[in-house]
């Protein structure tokens, strides 16, 4: 299995998303694998309440579906990066995004590529919206995870055949150990 990444480094920037109330999605960090998020990483500028992170994929222009989303269940404290263990299902190109009921998140706005961002939340597997765009933001939001392992099985004919039993022949790769 290989790691996968989406999402920017949660670390501070030097703005403050009042991100109360919109689902924010950012557009600069694609995951770069098909799996599953085994982590979620968030960098508060302000306390944020009623928080939660999905991934998504794009739909149709502007137009974004959210694959998976968790509830964070507990405040994002600010000041610092935060972990938490989460579960998400991604495809890799989707794209990371959250949902607060309050607070802020730290951003930049140096030229990036920007994020989509729509008001309410977005964040319940299979919801969908039209959504805008804003270029020059970078969210300190992200996560990691891991590829699905790939199995391959193989069988061959059976032999020794019997009226009472046979012999069966085949293989398989890819299982853990």
């Amino acid at each position: 299995m290989a790691e996968i990444t989406i999402g920017n480094p949660a670390v501070t920037g030097p703005g403050t998303s009042t991100a109360a109330g919109y689902t924010i999605i950012d557009r600069n960090s694609p995951a770069t694998g098909s799996g599953t998020l085994v982590q979620a990483k968030l960098f508060a500028k302000t306390d944020m309440l009623g928080v939660k992170v999905g991934t998504f994929y794009l739909v149709g222009a502007n137009r974004l579906r959210c694959r998976g989303a968790v509830v964070i269940p507990e405040t994002v404290l600010a000041g610092a990066e935060r972990s938490y263990l989460v579960a998400l299902p991604v495809m890799e190109g989707d794209f990371f995004g959250c949902y607060a009921e309050s607070g802020g998140m730290a951003y930049s706005s140096n030229g990036e590529v920007g994020m989509y961002y729509m008001q309410g939340d977005l964040c319940t597997e299979s919801a969908e919206g039209a959504v805008n765009t804003s270029a020059n933001y970078k969210y300190s939001m992200g996560g990691v995870g891991e590829t699905a392992a790939v199995i391959t099985c193989q069988t061959l004919p059976a032999t020794d055949l019997t009226s009472e039993g046979a012999t069966l022949h085949g293989s398989a790769t890819g299982l853990s150990e």
